[in-house]
């Protein structure tokens, strides 16, 4: 993996209940897997959501942009 990327799926894993690459949570709403190109190696590393492509530049920046602020209840 590209630039932190390692970083960044094993965030991914932690939050996610310690899930593998190929594993999906017991609700079926999230699948883990590991990709070798999302043909921009140039903004490496990447996460790819449904359709959607989002630059990660840390880990900590992906978990809380990505994963968390968006399915946060108000």
């Amino acid at each position: 993996m590209l630039r932190g990327g390692n970083e960044i799926l094993k965030t991914v894993q932690d939050h996610l209940g310690g899930l593998h690459v190929g594993d999906t949570t017991k609700d079926g709403k999230f699948t883990v897997l590991e990709v070798e190109c999302l043909g921009a190696c140039s903004n490496a590393p990447m996460l790819a959501v449904n359709d959607d492509f989002y630059v990660c530049n840390t880990a900590v920046m992906m978990f809380y942009f990505y994963l968390i602020a968006p399915f946060r209840r108000t």
